[in-house]
């Protein structure tokens, strides 16, 4: 038996507070500090791309092509997380970032960041972050119990909000204070705390799921054929999982409609408002508070309404963001869009993250969470680029495609949460004796 079966075996699990936890806390740390240099990246990227090129474009075009690697990086890192299991990716990956974040923050500070450079650099440190993610999710199944997946999501969701507050405060400040460079060097740092952090859990070292108990073990290299059966595998086991494939048409969709939202609030901020950077990031740092009340309350709401409830309160967030950006005529209408941005966003993958590691389990949620991801942001980049090339050629086109988005995100809503609700309850219906 391995230590994660030990682990989801004892009844001390379910009983100690996730707080005292060694590994989950070891855990919650590496992923808090990876998320904040995210958080500050995230907003000072487009700073440092729109201080280079003053274009909407260019911003638009280096946020797709983060996304754009998710698609094929998602797929293969899921179905080597469940081969390998996710120790020696969490490590190398994080290295990896941390050394590609580190070379960005020297051009940058060097003032020799093109924009073939950080698209480059972008593409590159995407498909990093891609394995990463798939390596972060499906950890935690491997570390928590099934009856408490919802909490300890809520738990890491609740810190990732925070990591919202202070991320664009830092972003905003470093990003002013400097060229960007020492913001980009956070985000750096983070990735290299968060490998201290995650060298130490050995007992996700060998961890794999059940299904993958005869598999390559994890001191043999994996062949290319093996994986790619994996990723076909993966295809299959999410396509006939009905929960899951609702939930990647909800994600996407919501994705292809929000995809330039962020990157349009802090255009419209810089070029039409003359907002200073400070004051973007202190937007997006307000937005973050309401966020955080909306994680804390989540545990509760998870219990009471369930999972497609609460994706659908979510979505519901979403389309009034859209709604609200499609006429970014004063700061206040901007800091609502970004607060409901940030809500719905907050409430919806919190519930669709703990309902497709329950439909998955831990054997299959690398792979599964993989190609939820990818497909997401594949109609992210869309949307990104689709946005971006409307705000360059009319302001108008932007408004339209904003407000179309929030009509989408509607009728995505009404139309398929009925569904997902009658799918989950079959699975629960099977899955009793």
């Amino acid at each position: 038996m391995t230590h994660v079966e030990n682990a989801h075996t004892g009844a001390d699990e379910v009983t100690t507070p996730l707080r005292r936890d060694g590994s989950f806390v070891r855990f919650w740390i590496a992923q808090t500090s990876s998320q904040l240099g995210d958080e500050v990246y995230t907003v000072a990227l487009p700073l440092v791309v729109y201080a280079v090129t003053g274009s909407a474009g260019a911003m638009s075009l280096i946020f797709g092509l983060s996304m754009v690697p998710h698609v094929v990086a998602g797929l293969f890192g899921g179905a080597l997380t469940d081969r390998q299991g996710p120790y020696k990716l969490l490590v190398a990956t994080s290295l990896l970032a941390g050394t590609l974040m580190a070379t960005l923050a020297a051009l940058v500070s060097a003032g020799r960041a093109s924009v073939p450079v950080m698209a480059v650099i972008t593409v590159a440190l995407a498909c990093a972050a891609s394995t990463l993610l798939s390596a972060y999710e499906s950890a935690i199944p491997r570390l928590i119990p099934a009856p408490r997946l919802l909490e300890a999501n809520s738990r890491l969701e609740s810190t990732r909000t925070l990591c919202t507050v202070l991320g664009p405060s830092l972003a905003g400040f470093l990003t002013g204070f400097g060229n960007g460079g020492p913001a980009i060097a956070l985000n750096a740092l983070s990735f290299f705390v968060a490998t201290l952090m995650i060298v130490p859990l050995r007992t996700l070292k060998g961890a794999r799921g059940p299904t993958m108990a005869t598999a390559t073990p994890t001191n043999t290299p994996v062949r290319a054929r093996e994986l790619w059966a994996d990723v076909r595998d993966g295809l299959t086991q999410a396509w006939h999982r009905r929960p899951v494939r609702i939930g990647i048409l909800l994600s996407s969709g919501a994705n292809l409609c929000t995809g330039s939202l962020d990157i349009y609030a802090i255009f419209s901020l810089r070029h039409n408002l003359h907002a200073s950077a400070a004051v973007v990031g202190l937007l997006f740092t307000g937005s973050g508070l309401f966020a955080m009340l909306a994680a804390a309350l989540l545990p509760r709401l998870g219990r009471r309404v369930g999972y497609a409830p609460g994706m659908g309160l979510g979505l519901a967030g979403l389309g009034s963001a859209c709604a609200l950006m499609a006429f970014p005529s004063h700061l206040v209408i901007v800091a609502l869009a970004l607060m409901a941005n940030t809500c719905g966003t907050v409430i919806f993958n919190v519930q669709w993250r703990a309902m497709r590691q329950h439909v998955a389990g831990p054997a299959l949620v690398g792979r599964i969470s993989g190609i939820c991801r990818g497909i997401a942001f594949a109609a992210a980049a869309i949307g990104a680029w689709v946005g971006g090339l409307l705000a360059t050629l009319s302001g108008n086109g932007s408004r339209l495609y904003l407000l179309s988005g929030a009509v989408f995100v509607a009728a995505l809503t009404l139309c398929a949460l009925s569904f997902l609700r009658r799918s989950l309850r079959s699975v629960a219906a099977a899955a009793m004796p």
